[in-house]
């Protein structure tokens, strides 16, 4: 059960600023959203500007509600939680800060050049190879997949986030002094884990090592896992350290949680493949996607009925 009487634990002005930024750029990927959709029912009524055009506004628009909006969140309930479940405070506190800032340049400048059509995007089975060097994709966008569509100079200052603040939560959690790992951290440490792979692998791998199929099949993964595992996980932990915290019961079955957590890690990962049912692939590739999507009803029964039961003991 988290510890109620631990607040000092976390830095709030930490907490605060990432929430904080959530809430801003969750405005503007709203607005961004409201007006793609406005721009496909009556295009006649915007302005002719290509920064209103769909093919920028929707890139934007979903890479900003994965990153800008419910990442900027997600890591703030990380500085939240971690120090107050592992029982010390995180590791460099400091970094905090030169993460937030570098994460809202990045996606502020990737957006940006995102609007004025600094962005190469294509669909997974048309994804070419990208020859052309490194520094000279910097500024003009690296051609990423759906989902991927950030230009590289914003990859790159979101990968050095990202791997930092795992690297910075894994030190925390080895000093922590709990011997006992809540459920909470087991969500949190393999979320930030899996989206470090996920990126990494969409956004410097797929571009310039895997065109074509091979591509295709690796993207439908890495997109799905974007949000199997680590939306879904995230929301977990913060389930598991809310709920109890609210109720004040512990967790109804800690075997339970373990059953749901390791059924996600199994059964999820394979779930994106969905994204290319009926596409040319082979019939094995179609098997598993329809397999894993009905095994996912497994970590998300069990999910449930440890809350529901946890909120059932009050």
């Amino acid at each position: 059960m988290p510890d109620a009487q631990a607040p000092e634990l976390a830095n709030p002005r930490i907490v605060r600023a990432w929430i904080a930024s959530g809430v801003l750029w969750s405005i503007v990927v709203a607005a961004a959203g409201a007006l793609a959709s406005f721009g496909i029912h009556h295009p006649q009524l915007l302005p002719a500007e290509p920064w209103l055009s769909y093919g920028r506004l929707w890139p934007a628009w979903s890479n900003g509600l994965l990153f800008a909006f419910f990442s900027s969140l997600a890591v703030g309930l990380v500085y939240y939680m971690v120090p107050r479940l592992a029982g010390t405070r995180m590791a460099a506190e400091g970094l905090g800060w030169l993460w937030w800032l570098l994460w809202n340049l990045g996606l502020a400048g990737g957006f940006f050049l995102m609007a004025v059509g600094g962005h190469e995007g294509f669909p997974a089975l048309g994804l070419p190879k990208i020859d052309s060097p490194w520094l000279e994709r910097l500024l003009t966008g690296a051609a990423g997949p759906e989902g991927a569509e950030l230009p590289l100079a914003a990859d790159i200052l979101v990968a050095v986030c990202l791997v930092g603040l795992t690297v910075q939560v894994m030190i925390t959690l080895k000093r922590r002094t709990k011997l006992r790992l809540y459920a909470s951290l087991w969500h949190v440490v393999a979320a930030l884990l899996w989206l470090d792979l996920s990126f990494l692998a969409a956004n410097f791998v797929l571009p310039f090592v895997l065109p074509g199929f091979p591509g295709a099949a690796v993207h439908a993964l890495t997109q799905g896992n974007l949000v199997n595992l680590w939306m879904v996980p995230m929301a977990l932990a913060a389930a598991y350290y809310f709920v109890p915290d609210m109720v004040g019961e512990p967790l109804f079955s800690h075997r339970l949680a373990v059953v749901g957590f390791w059924s996600l890690a199994l059964f999820y990962p394979a779930a994106g493949a969905a994204a290319l049912m009926f596409a040319p692939m082979p019939e094995w590739f179609h098997t598993l996607a329809v397999s894993a999507n009905l095994l996912v009803l497994i970590p998300a029964f069990a999910a449930f009925y440890n809350l529901m039961a946890t909120l059932a003991a009050r």
